[in-house]
């Protein structure tokens, strides 16, 4: 018990400084009516100067249609794909993730997807290196 008390107060100090209540409250990813498979899209040790494709994938748990209002990326590195913006129940949805012509380096990027009556949106984190 005294470790995880000692574990906790460490701990604390470490989120107080580097994001307010505020920042920690807005950054939730909303799980509710969304099964998200694929909470992370990497790229590991591939070739720069070439085009390639990732997939989000989710499932939509509720028993009602879902909309997607808007996929907003962090940067203007990577696109994507979606075939419909209803997102049908209890079945899995893909999301394609484009990168035209890698750059050298590494990437680290999120892709925010934002349901229509959901306040908060989905956050999946894009992640590679190209050599």
């Amino acid at each position: 018990m005294k470790a995880v008390i000692i574990l906790f107060t460490m701990l604390f100090p470490i989120i107080g400084i580097g994001q307010s209540k505020q920042d920690i409250t807005k950054s939730k990813i909303y799980y509710g009516k969304i099964k998200l498979l694929t909470p992370e899209v990497k790229f590991p040790d591939f070739k720069a100067g070439q085009s390639y494709v990732g997939l989000i994938l989710f499932t939509n748990i509720s028993n009602r249609k879902m909309q997607i209002k808007e996929i907003v990326k962090d940067c203007g590195c990577v696109s994507t794909k979606i075939s419909s913006k209803t997102v049908v129940p209890q079945k899995n949805f893909p999301i394609e993730v484009h990168i035209d012509d890698a750059k050298r380096g590494k990437l680290n990027t999120k892709i925010f997807i934002y349901f229509v009556g959901e306040e908060y949106p989905i956050v999946v984190n894009i992640k590679g290196e190209f050599i």
